[in-house]
């Protein structure tokens, strides 16, 4: 299987040096490659570097399409625009201490001031030597062992080796480029997601830049995704001297610890049909969100069909509308269908089907409602739910969704990473705007979002397990201890679960529940 394509962009004064220890770090997941900044001319009659616009068109040309590009510095100013004007270049843009404009300006204030920044450019034309030195010294502020990191810094600069001319007359035209670019509407535009990673101490890029991020750039208003983090106890080059750290937070944000969260189909079916005689008991929070699940739209009518249907709570909730004409109740656990039969007296014709939700048995465009209560989040792939329900529901037709987010008994998975680093013990749900992002791709358009926090009490976390169990919901991960728990991990996991005990005594189980009636576009 091919590796996707990773490009480092180094920053001014850099090569790809700079990446020597987090480079292997991503080589497993990653095919690695370079797109280096021009500091040397390549032949003798090459032509001296143009503008900044110039550079990203022939960056541009060699980007692998659908590139995960990590930059530093003035690389993540250039690989910023590159996103933003060659956005089917780059999937996800990881920025390591970037400032959005590196020089102070109306509206950003946390950079260099502008007479600063003359000064050290003027300088480097003048006399290069002296601030090369004072550039290493400023990369190397921040950090406890400063003379140390100040000598590596200097040993892997483009600059070690001595300072022909053309490697000053390109270093000072890149240099220019630190003062031209603004990206600080640009940031906020891009249509991918962003991992902003900061150093605590960094003399050239102030931490606070994060929040003037946060505060003043309006994220969000096209879609994108901006996340911010902060290297502690780190200088300007937080990739070379914490690599490791850096290293946790990219595979976070890349989710290369993904197929450890792939569902086991088998599992999902085997553990829902277990648990169909003891569903209904211990599902409190699963009848209370159908209920809310049903009242999220009116516009709904004609033949109704339930994905995920469980022991009906969805159908019985919706019987009262007398705009629906007939219903379909669909589960991938036939104990759980023969269960919702022996209960639900919808007065309409109804129908069971015993079937996967990506993989729905029914002709196109041939029911007008849909709705899913808790069920979308057990699919192998958001995708193929998404593109099915398009298929089979008809035009102008509504699709109501009830799913839980990623904060979903938070307390209970930090309680079992903290006993069991090296398993899965809590399953993991994807955020609103993958979700919606899958809805849109289908051809859904969003006319309803909610987003609602449950908190449901328990004595102890094994109290909240067997809950868990008895509704099906528990561990369906390929990342999961193979075998029985011990003793000893279930009480470390008691444990570090107190530290969340409330007043009252009892433990919290957060769940974030997500609302949306999704519109089939015409």
């Amino acid at each position: 299987m091919n590796k996707p394509a990773l490009v480092f962009v180094p920053g001014w004064g850099a090569d790809q040096q700079c990446w020597q220890h987090l480079e292997p770090l991503l080589a497993p997941h990653f095919n690695c490659t370079h797109c280096e900044l021009p500091f040397f001319e390549v032949g003798a009659e090459s032509e001296a570097l143009a503008s900044w616009l110039e550079l990203l068109e022939q960056f541009a040309h060699t980007l692998p399409d659908n590139s995960v590009v990590v930059a530093w510095s003035l690389g993540g100013m250039l690989a910023t625009q590159l996103a933003h004007r060659f956005p089917e270049k780059i999937k996800r843009l990881v920025l390591i201490a970037t400032n959005p404009s590196f020089v102070q300006r109306d509206r950003w204030l946390n950079a260099m001031p502008t007479e600063t920044y003359q000064r050290f450019y003027e300088g480097f034309i003048t006399a290069p030597e002296k601030t090369i030195k004072r550039f290493n010294a400023l990369q190397a502020q921040g950090y406890a062992d400063k003379r140390r990191w100040q000598k590596a810094l200097t040993e892997i600069s483009v600059f070690h080796s001595g300072l022909n001319p053309s490697l000053h007359k390109n270093a000072s035209t890149l240099l220019s480029y630190l003062g031209e670019i603004d990206n600080t509407s640009v940031l906020p535009e891009l249509t991918q997601p962003v991992l902003n990673i900061f150093a605590e101490n960094d003399a050239l890029v102030p931490v606070v830049v994060k929040d003037d991020i946060e505060r003043k750039c309006d994220v969000g208003s096209s879609g994108c995704v901006i996340e911010s983090v902060v290297i502690a106890e780190s200088g300007h080059a937080p990739q070379y001297t914490h690599a490791e750290k850096v290293f946790e937070r990219i595979s976070t944000f890349l989710d290369l610890d993904a197929e450890r969260y792939v569902r086991d189909k088998k599992k999902v079916a085997q553990s829902f049909a277990r648990a169909s005689s003891t569903y209904d008991s211990a599902s409190a929070l699963q009848l209370k969100v159908a209920q809310k699940l049903s009242i999220c739209s009116t516009n709904i009518s004609g033949t109704l069909l339930d994905l995920g249907c469980g022991t009906g709570y969805c159908i019985d909730a919706l019987s009262s509308n007398k705009e629906i004409t007939n219903a379909i109740g669909l589960d991938i656990a036939l104990s759980m269908i023969e269960s919702a039969k022996n209960k639900i007296d919808f007065g309409r014709p109804l129908q069971w089907c015993n079937a996967d939700l990506e993989s729905i048995p029914f002709a196109e465009h041939s029911v007008d409602t849909i709705i899913s209560s808790l069920a979308i989040q057990w699919a192998e792939s958001l995708e193929h739910v998404f593109s099915e329900a398009a298929r089979v529901i008809k035009r102008d037709g509504r699709f109501l969704v009830s799913s839980l987010g990623p904060l979903t008994l938070n307390e209970l998975n930090r309680a079992w990473k903290n006993a069991e680093p090296n398993f899965i013990h809590v399953n993991r749900f994807n955020d609103a705007c993958e979700v919606m992002s899958y809805a849109n791709k289908a051809g859904f358009e969003v006319e309803f979002f909610a987003v609602d926090y449950e908190v449901l009490n328990y004595k102890n976390a094994v109290a909240l397990m067997r809950d868990l169990k008895a509704i099906g919901a528990h561990n369906v991960n390929l990342g999961s201890r193979r075998g029985l728990t011990g003793r000893r991990a279930l009480a470390e996991v008691e444990r570090h679960y107190d530290a969340d005990r409330l007043p009252n005594g009892q433990l919290p189980a957060t769940y974030e529940v997500y609302y949306w009636v999704f519109h089939k576009r015409k």
